[in-house]
């Protein structure tokens, strides 16, 4: 267990290293350009580069730390993939412009990793995307997801994507190996859990119980590997309570943000709305990926609750008062005033 808990630990601590580093509207802005920014960089590595290798109709060799394969890589780009629309829609001149490439980029790289969670995923933050938006940008939020869309299509060049996609929703008779497989990780997980409920430890179920609860469940020999669910893994390693101070965590994070985002004006602070309204959408990405990976306990899902306590700091004071919090004020002011006033 030592290897994961020491991770767990410096991201802990990266959690408030980004909270702390983002004081001003500025600071924020060069956090998320900075990841962008990288994420862009690696889109265009293979996009324009070629690097990687296609191993199974899927892209690997490319990456970042804690993201090396296929489906980790996927899950990153979905992650981030929304924060581009903040910019386009209401950042600066040479901010749109520099989300020209890097969309296209991310876009690329998912379809080549050929991840039906990451699919799923991107398919349902688009939709939140849409339906959270304010009115007065909604029109803008549909060509952006029209575009996007386009671009997809457009990028589909390779029919195996299509294929592979489409499996996810086939009848259990018809479904591949690697997702009938998936299933079974799941059985043996959530029979794991049952018998261990405060948990194994870290890697508890891909290092040591994983193949026995696989071989009980399925009848039969597989890999030792992860359990495919982010949420799943969570409780088999760190037990129930740790799945739930986890989920704690990240949805804390998506309601501060939440509730400021909706105190917002968008007539007057558009961008800082639409900022919220990425990271709210990419953090509930990343959890629907967790559904098909082992990615709860990933950095970028760090990241991404360190942004939305770091907006709420940066963007709380913006948030005007409500006339019917200020009327009860002016009242006891006009009340208590002159007393006050004569006491003195």
């Amino acid at each position: 267990s030592a290897g994961p808990y020491w991770q767990l630990v410096k991201f802990v601590l990266f959690f408030f290293l980004i909270v702390a580093a983002a004081a001003t509207e500025r600071d924020l802005k060069i956090i998320l350009l900075s990841i962008l920014i990288g994420a862009g960089y690696i889109g265009y590595e293979q996009t324009i580069n070629d690097r990687g290798d296609i191993v199974h109709g899927r892209l690997e060799g490319i990456g970042a730390p804690g993201a090396t394969g296929a489906n980790q890589l996927a899950s990153l780009m979905v992650t981030v993939l929304p924060l581009t629309g903040a910019f386009f829609l209401a950042g600066k001149r040479w901010e749109k412009v520099l989300m020209l490439p890097i969309a296209p980029f991310l876009v690329n790289v998912v379809l080549l990793c050929n991840s039906r969670g990451a699919f799923l995923s991107a398919i349902a933050s688009a939709i939140l995307l849409l339906v959270m938006s304010p009115p007065n940008v909604r029109k803008k939020t549909l060509q952006l997801v029209g575009f996007g869309a386009l671009a997809v299509w457009l990028l589909l060049g390779d029919p195996r994507i299509v294929e592979r996609f489409w499996t996810t929703f086939a009848k259990p008779e018809e479904r591949d190996e690697s997702a009938a497989g998936r299933l079974e990780y799941w059985k043996a997980g959530l029979q794991m859990i049952r018998d261990h409920p405060f948990g194994t430890g870290g890697n508890g179920f891909k290092r040591v119980y994983g193949p026995r609860y696989i071989k009980m469940v399925a009848g039969t020999e597989f890999e030792a590997r992860s359990v495919h669910n982010g949420f799943i893994n969570q409780a088999c390693e760190w037990g129930i309570q740790g799945l739930l101070l986890q989920l704690t965590f990240i949805g804390g994070g998506i309601l501060l943000a939440y509730r400021l985002m909706k105190s917002l004006p968008a007539e007057t602070e558009l961008f800082a709305k639409l900022l919220g309204l990425s990271i709210i959408t990419g953090t509930l990405g990343f959890l629907g990926e967790c559904m098909f990976g082992s990615f709860l306990d990933a950095e970028w899902g760090y990241w991404f609750t360190a942004l939305s306590v770091a907006y709420f700091r940066v963007y709380h004071g913006r948030v005007p008062i409500r006339r019917e919090f200020a009327e009860p004020v002016e009242s006891y002011a006009s009340i208590y005033g002159p007393l006050l006033a004569a006491g003195r």
